[in-house]
């Protein structure tokens, strides 16, 4: 499925690798009956006496981080993965899972990259042009250009 997720009979969902975004198939018509809940390893939406969702996260996500709004009549939940180095095969334990295996990360810029990974990017980039380097220089063994 494109966007790196899946889809069951209640939602779609879609991920990166710091935030998993889900869409409900269920139309809500009054954001006042609708109850969202979500702490770092549960997930609750109920609709009036309907429940829409429950159960235990694949994976522990930011509680204070994540968020929910509806787009018209859709809800749309927002989790901010805990760990954001890993691809997510389900949602839900218990729903089918995708294979993490085919998922593509996004592109992305040095720019985009909080602080810390930015200077570990930069870090093994300058470590890899130094290899390089010192392969190609004269009397390392290595043919040159």
């Amino acid at each position: 499925m494109a966007g790196n997720g899946g889809e069951t009979d209640r939602y779609t969902w879609t991920q990166t690798l710091q935030q998993v975004t889900v869409v409900l198939k269920h139309d809500i018509a009054q954001k006042r009956d609708l109850k969202v809940s979500f702490d770092t390893n549960r997930l609750q939406v109920l609709y009036g006496d309907s429940v829409l969702l429950d159960g235990e996260l694949h994976r522990p996500i930011k509680p204070g981080e994540s968020l929910w709004y509806l787009e018209g009549t859709s809800l749309v939940l927002e989790l901010e993965k805990s760990n954001n180095m890993e691809w997510w095969s389900r949602v839900l334990v218990g729903d089918a899972e995708i294979d993490p295996s085919k998922c593509e990360p996004e592109t992305s810029r040095l720019s985009d990259l909080d602080g810390e990974t930015r200077q570990l990017v930069e870090k093994m980039m300058l470590q890899q042009r130094a290899r390089m380097f010192a392969e190609r220089a004269p009397g390392s063994g290595a043919p040159g250009p």
